[in-house]
């Protein structure tokens, strides 16, 4: 019977722990996105967009997008040059929020 009740202890202690770690967790994730903007996906690809013509001096159209999800921390947007051939030319660019030491920014990569 006292082993019984000691079993029953231990569980409800457990349990209370695991409660207790998991709050912690979540709400520590919470805290690191809270200054974070939150763009629209039509406002990152514009950025994107606008990021290619800065970086190869020429105009890029987009083929497809594909906004973050539960799978994946970044939007992916396909998109050929103006000037290019569109099943050739195609190529990703991975949009994504990186943060260094002092800055939280937007990167890219392709």
């Amino acid at each position: 019977m006292y082993i019984k009740k000691m079993k029953k202890g231990i569980k409800k202690i457990f349990s209370l722990l695991l409660l207790i770690i998991i709050s912690i967790g979540i709400g520590g994730c919470k805290l690191m996105f809270r200054n974070k903007k939150e763009y629209t996906l039509d406002e990152r690809q514009e950025m994107a967009l606008e990021y290619l013509k800065e970086k190869y001096n020429e105009e890029f159209i987009l083929r497809t997008r594909v906004g973050k999800g539960w799978s994946q921390s970044y939007d992916r947007f396909y998109v050929y040059p103006k000037k290019g051939d569109k099943e050739k030319d195609t190529f990703v660019i991975r949009f994504f929020l990186c943060q260094t030491k002092k800055l939280k920014r937007w990167c890219w990569t392709n």
